[in-house]
């Protein structure tokens, strides 16, 4: 995604950003998210159908306050034409200004990374909300769904800028599963290019799912290596080539959580004397052909496909303890 220190692009990046910490705040209410939607910056979809609308505002310096409040109206008005479809659940106004009030006496209430709804603002924001809404009028909003967010945004070094937002991955994986912990860099890479590629689609109705967000967890722990395989008859340089293909089949999979629960499943229903790795060798050497037909192999020699099925099914099994915590844990 682009990071030209431009008003647009920046705008750009701290509207995927706060999608981003938005969807992990509310991870296991959430079917799925689209960024740049149909009605909002920001569109989370929830199991019950409802949706979290939040409008992103950001400013490029940290202490420019001068449009602050001209940009907090625009996100009201925009908030309350959401509210008036009556299919919310709650109403977001998300920003990088540590003021976004211009009151200096409440810059304390949003100090770092801050949510607060409406009840627990300070009566003086609280105050410019209610002219607002008397005087638009904003009929729509109901202050008791509204909440004002900060997420601290600023300078030209990324991994300052980001500090934020790779802190609230670091934070979900460690409450995840320990396996996970070391790979918020590349998860949040991967996440922000997602997020960026969905809010330039056309069709609006292309969401990023919250099962495809999560099967990008396993993806990374799933990084392979030669000698972590179960493939002893197969040269390691053999291996190692194939599992160039094997990467792209795996990141590429429709429908990825199903394959992987009916994967699971055969092998927790399948019959043998054997333990362990002995076990998931077995299995994998019995079900490989059932499963080449999920994959688009056609091209690829039989041996080839040979190996690709079983490192991938090798792995699936694998990380079967990782696919629960994560099932478990975000509500899947």
């Amino acid at each position: 995604m682009s990071r030209n220190a431009t008003p647009s692009s920046f705008g750009w990046d701290f509207q995927v950003n706060a999608a981003i910490v938005l969807m992990l705040e509310n991870v296991r209410a959430i079917k799925s998210v689209r960024v740049e939607g149909k009605k909002e910056d920001i569109e989370l979809l929830l199991e019950n159908e409802k949706n979290i609308y939040a409008q992103a505002k950001s400013v490029m310096r940290i202490d420019d306050y001068r449009n602050v409040r001209s940009k907090l109206n625009a996100g009201l008005a925009t908030l309350n034409d959401d509210a008036a479809h009556r299919d919310y659940h709650k109403l977001i106004y998300v920003t990088n200004s540590p003021n976004p009030f211009n009151l200096d006496n409440t810059m304390s209430a949003f100090y770092g990374h801050s949510r607060l709804s409406y009840a627990d603002l300070p009566q003086s924001c609280k105050d410019i909300i209610d002219l607002e809404i008397a005087n638009k009028p904003l009929q729509y909003i109901d202050t008791s769904n509204l909440e004002i967010h900060v997420i601290p945004f600023f300078t030209d070094d990324f991994q300052q800028r980001y500090h934020v937002i790779k802190d609230s991955v670091d934070k979900f994986l460690f409450e995840l599963n320990n396996n996970t912990r070391g790979m918020a860099d590349e998860l949040l890479e991967i996440w922000q290019h997602e997020f960026f590629q969905n809010c330039t689609q056309g069709d609006l109705d292309l969401v990023i799912k919250k099962k495809d967000l999560m099967w990008s967890i396993i993806v990374l722990q799933s990084q392979l290596h030669p000698e972590n395989t179960l493939l002893e008859e197969y040269d390691d340089g053999e291996v190692e080539e194939i599992i160039r293909s094997y990467r792209y089949l795996i990141n590429n999979r429709c429908e990825k959580f199903e394959f992987i629960s009916q994967v699971l499943f055969d092998f927790q229903n399948f019959k043998s004397d054997e333990k362990g790795n002995k076990k998931v060798a077995e299995f994998i050497a019995a079900k490989c052909d059932d499963y080449k037909c999920v994959f688009e192999l056609n091209e690829i020699c039989e041996e080839v496909q040979d190996i690709v099925v079983k490192i991938i099914l090798q792995k699936i099994i694998t990380n079967r303890f990782l696919v629960n915590d994560i099932a478990k844990k975000v509500n899947l």
